[in-house]
């Protein structure tokens, strides 16, 4: 019965594909520049939520092995997607449509999820298929690349064979890529759009050179490798309800039309004993709660409600940024601070516990803001790092009770661990929604993220700057937005 009544009650609203911002000025050279779409589907009732992703060896692929819990294969990402946002781009030759979800936290880039095989079948049906018989010429092997990968846990997984084909981006820029195609798949709805490193062997690995940001470098289409990515373009509409949330995704590149003041570095710390691979941790200084402070009636008055901001104890941590996440999970003693102070209390019936809230809540002014570390250089300036601030808004998502059809409630996708609830269930994590918030650019040859806090301005237009190849490539420009 807690299975059943867990999907009855936490089956988000579904939301309309927003639509693609208007035509921008020409792509200077040295960019790949393309918008990302939104989607929304319905939370799956399995434990797909976040757990510690243990590092082990790639297994050979077959779908015996897939079927096998047992066996070792990495967990690349949490995939916990309740929203998700995908690319939509072209391989082989004529150019074949495919859509990808975007993952910070994977590094194999793969196709054609089994759909029927699948949590989410609808959804995956509606998505193009690569046809490798199509491709003329046809893909060649990279038996490099033939291995298992798993998801969070082994409910999620995908067997794949190696190959390379043509990639056609957003701008018309066709390179030859080497990516996986899904031989067997088991839960998964989607193939990835894989921007992390190596998570055994870091930046510089075998493994890590197959991936988009390093071929494109490597290539000479973009100067070194760098990427920057946005969610929630429209996030400041008047109602949040009616926001058209896209994303952006520049390879070799920022767009200044996406953030407000500057850029500030902090580095990516590298694989130790605190974290459990090579991914994109950055270290998080402060936590701060800022919570409405009195009451109000009306969305006007509750937006002009003033903050009362609180430090959070223990909020400072490793975080992980994955933009393949639904969810911002902060350590266990900061997440029972939170809930105190906001009045909230973890759903058990939902996995990952996230609380439920009046939707009305996406209207107060709240939020929580997140300092992270500078680099050493300007550590030694005595420069401070930067601050993003995550509202409210942000966690918020819809959803529909099957039972009594009522959509007044939603979830605040805020979390702590699993359903063991504990400190060891799951590390922290910067999901969707931080990145609804921040604009960040990720440097792999100086191993650092830059980031801004994020906006929307130019109407709907991009302002692209390209980033070089130096110790200190990503420009020192401020964002257009005010």
């Amino acid at each position: 019965m807690k299975s059943l009544a867990s999907l009855l009650l936490a089956l988000p609203l579904a939301v309309a594909v927003p639509t693609t911002p208007r035509s921008s000025p020409p792509t200077p050279n040295g960019i790949v520049s393309m918008p990302l779409r939104k989607v929304v589907g319905p939370q799956t009732n399995t434990a797909s939520g976040a757990r510690r992703m243990a590092l082990m060896k790639p297994a050979t692929a077959n779908k015996a092995a897939l079927s096998s819990a047992a066996s070792g294969p990495p967990r690349q990402s949490l995939i916990d997607r309740n929203e998700y946002y995908l690319a939509d781009f072209a391989i082989g030759t004529p150019p074949q449509p495919v859509s990808l979800l975007v993952d910070t936290g994977a590094w194999v880039t793969w196709v054609n999820p089994f759909c029927d095989r699948a949590l989410r079948q609808q959804e995956c049906s509606e998505l193009p298929v690569y046809n490798m018989s199509l491709s003329n010429p046809p893909p060649t092997p990279v038996h490099a690349l033939d291995q298992i990968v798993y998801y969070g846990d082994v409910s999620i997984g995908a067997s794949l064979e190696g190959y390379s084909d043509v990639f056609t981006w957003g701008n018309s820029t066709s390179v030859k890529q080497s990516f996986g195609v899904a031989n067997d798949t088991v839960g998964i709805s989607t193939g990835i759009l894989a921007l992390g490193p190596d998570g055994f062997d870091g930046f510089n690995s075998a493994v890590s050179n197959f991936s988009v940001v390093a071929n494109l470098a490597a290539q000479n289409v973009i100067a070194s490798r760098v990427f920057s990515l946005a969610f929630g373009r429209g996030l400041a509409v008047a109602s949040w309800a009616a926001a058209q949330h896209v994303g952006h995704l520049v390879f070799g590149g920022v767009d200044r039309n996406l953030f407000k003041g500057p850029l500030v570095k902090s580095p990516i710390l590298p694989r130790d004993a605190n974290v459990d691979g090579w991914r994109y941790w950055l270290a998080v200084t402060e936590v701060r709660l800022n919570k409405p402070a009195g009451n109000s009636t009306g969305v006007k008055s509750m937006r002009s409600m003033s903050t009362t901001s609180t430090v959070v104890p223990s909020g400072n941590a490793s975080y992980m940024i994955d933009s393949g996440t639904t969810g911002v999970y902060v350590p266990r003693s900061a997440y029972d601070i939170i809930l105190a102070e906001t009045n909230m209390t973890r759903n058990p019936l939902r996995y990952e516990g996230f609380p439920d809230v009046d939707c009305s809540m996406a209207d107060q002014p709240g939020s929580l803001s997140f300092t992270f570390a500078p680099t050493k250089e300007a550590a030694a300036a005595n420069r401070t790092g930067i601050t993003i601030d995550v509202p409210y808004k942000a966690f918020i998502h819809p959803e529909r009770n099957l039972i009594t059809n009522d959509t007044s409630m939603c979830f605040f996708a805020l979390s702590s661990g699993g359903p063991a609830y504990d400190d060891g269930d799951a590390f922290p994590i910067l999901g969707v929604e931080f990145f609804k918030a921040a604009y960040a650019v990720f440097d792999w040859d100086n191993q650092e993220i830059s980031l801004a806090q994020g906006a929307s301005c130019g109407n709907g237009e991009t302002d692209l700057v390209p980033v070089g190849k130096t110790p200190n490539a990503v420009p020192n420009v401020n964002g257009n937005c005010k």
